[in-house]
C-alpha cells in the first residue's frame, strides 16, 4: 500500500513518490499504481484543466481483491478534492482487469471525444463529474456491481444510449442530464444481477425527448431490480421496462417513491406482456403533466399501482428541482420513506451541502464552491442573497459556511 503523485507541473525526480517529484504523464502513473495504492492527481496552479489529447488509460489491479485502489484529486492539499476536484479534459480510465477501484473528486470535460470518464467493474466513482457530448459517448458505465454515488454526469446520446449506463450497478443520489431527444438517463442492464438506482435526479434538456429516464433491461435472465425515489424530468418515458423482443423470466420489478414529471408516458412496460413467474410493483410514484398515461402495459395481473397524482408542479425552479411545498406538487411526494422533508441524505459536515430536492443533493451544476481565504473562483465577497456577475454569468451567494453560489 504506497502512496504516488502526478502532477504535470512537477520538476523532480518524475518517480511519483510525492508532490514534487510527481509523474508528469498521466499514462506512466495509472500504470504504475497496483491494489491497495493511492494515486493523488493535483490539478494545475492555475486551477485549468489538464487536456490529455483524447486518450483512455487503462489499469489493471492483480492479487487481491480485499483492497480498495483509490484514484483522488486535489488542487493544493490531498483531501481538498471535495470542493476543488482535479480539472482534466479528454481523458477516461478503463479497469481492464481486477476490482475495488475508487475514483473520486475528478472533473472531466471530454466533449469531443467518446470517452467515458470511467467504465470497468466491481468499482465505486464517487464525487466525480463528466461532461461528453459525442453521439455515441456515455459519461460513466459500470459493469458486475460497480456504484456510481453523487455524481454529476451530462451526455448528448443522439445514438440513443444512455448518460449513465449501470451494467448490474447501483446508482445513488446523482444529478444526470440527457440533451440528446433519443438518449436515456441511466441504463440498468440487470442480466443476471440485481439493479438499483436511488435518490437519483434525471433530466432531459430537449423538450421532443423520446428517450427514458430509467431504462431497466432484463435481457431474459432474471433479475430482482428498483428504481426508487428518483427525480424524473422531461423524458418520453419516466421509467421503462425491458424493451428486448424476448419474455421476461424470474424477473421482479419495483418502483417506489419516484417523482416522474412532464414525461410523454410515466412508467413503461416497453414489451407489453409478462411470464407467470414475473411480476412488478408500482408503489407512491408521484406523476404530473405526463402526456400520454401515468402506466402503459401494466395492470393488476402483477400488482396495482399505487399512485400519488399531481396536480401543480412540484418543483421551485427548474434549475435546481428543488422540492416545493404545494399543495397538489411537491407537498404530496415528501414524507416518504420516513424522510420528513425528503431533503435525500441530509449531512451535516461542513465540506458537504444539502438542498431541498427529491433528488440527488450533490454536485448540482449550478452550484459553486469557493473558500474566503483563496477566492478560488473569484466570485468575490458578500452577503447570502447579493449577486454578482463573472464572465457574463450571473451569481447569488446563497450560503456562508462553506462559501457557495449559485448560478442564476
Amino acid at each position: 500500500m504506497t502512496t504516488y503523485y502526478y502532477w504535470g507541473g512537477a520538476t523532480g525526480a518524475n518517480d511519483g513518490t510525492s508532490e514534487a517529484d510527481a509523474w508528469t504523464g498521466i499514462t506512466t502513473a495509472v500504470a504504475g499504481i497496483t491494489t491497495g495504492d493511492t494515486l493523488y492527481l493535483k490539478t494545475p496552479i492555475d486551477g485549468s484543466r489538464d487536456d490529455f489529447g483524447d486518450i483512455l488509460v487503462d489499469i489493471n489491479l492483480p492479487g487481491s481483491y480485499d483492497e480498495w485502489t483509490v484514484i483522488e484529486g486535489y488542487k493544493d492539499t490531498p483531501g481538498d478534492g471535495v470542493d476543488y476536484p482535479f480539472m482534466m479534459a479528454r481523458c477516461g480510465i478503463r479497469l481492464q482487469s481486477g476490482r475495488r477501484l475508487m475514483l473520486k473528486y475528478i472533473d472531466a470535460d471530454n466533449t469531443s471525444t467518446t470517452r467515458a470518464l470511467f467504465q470497468g467493474p466491481a468499482s465505486l466513482v464517487y464525487r466525480c463529474k463528466c461532461v461528453v457530448d459525442h453521439p455515441s459517448s456515455t459519461a460513466i458505465i459500470g459493469i458486475d456491481g460497480t456504484c456510481v454515488v453523487e455524481c454529476y454526469v451530462e451526455a448528448d446520446s443522439s445514438n440513443g444510449g444512455p448518460a449513465l449506463n449501470a451494467n448490474r450497478g447501483v446508482v445513488i443520489n446523482n444529478y444526470i442530464v440527457q440533451n440528446a431527444s433519443s438518449g436515456e438517463g441511466i441504463r440498468l442492464a440487470t442480466a443476471f444481477r440485481a439493479g438499483f438506482a436511488f435518490g437519483n435526479t434525471i433530466v432531459c434538456t430537449d423538450p421532443s425527448s423520446t428517450g427514458h429516464g430509467i431504462i431497466i433491461e432484463d435481457d431474459n435472465m432474471g433479475n430482482s431490480s428498483a428504481a426508487i425515489m428518483n427525480t424524473i424530468y422531461n423524458f418520453g418515458d419516466g421509467i421503462a421496462f425491458e424493451d428486448g423482443s424476448d419474455p421476461l423470466v424470474n424477473a421482479i420489478f419495483l418502483t417506489y417513491g419516484n417523482l416522474i414529471y412532464n414525461c410523454g408516458t410515466g412508467i413503461n412496460n416497453l414489451q407489453g406482456v409478462w411470464t407467470s413467474n414475473s411480476g412488478i410493483a408500482c408503489i407512491d410514484d408521484a406523476f404530473g403533466n405526463i402526456t400520454s398515461s401515468n402506466y402503459t402495459n401494466i395492470n393488476t395481473t402483477h400488482a396495482t399501482p399505487v399512485t400519488k397524482q399531481l396536480t401543480a408542479s412540484p418543483f421551485v425552479d427548474t434549475t435546481d428541482y428543488q422540492i416545493n411545498d404545494a399543495t397538489g406538487g411537491g407537498a404530496i411526494i415528501k414524507g416518504l420513506l420516513g424522510i420528513p422533508d425528503n431533503k435525500g441524505i441530509t449531512l451535516d459536515e461542513a465540506d458537504r451541502i444539502s438542498f431541498p430536492t427529491h433528488g440527488a443533493i450533490f454536485p448540482n451544476p449550478n452550484l459553486v464552491f469557493e473558500t474566503s481565504d483563496e477566492g478560488f473562483l473569484s466570485l468575490g465577497t458578500g452577503d447570502v442573497g447579493d449577486t454578482v456577475t463573472v464572465s457574463g454569468r450571473s451569481f447569488q451567494k446563497v450560503d456562508d459556511d462553506p462559501i457557495v453560489w449559485r448560478r442564476v
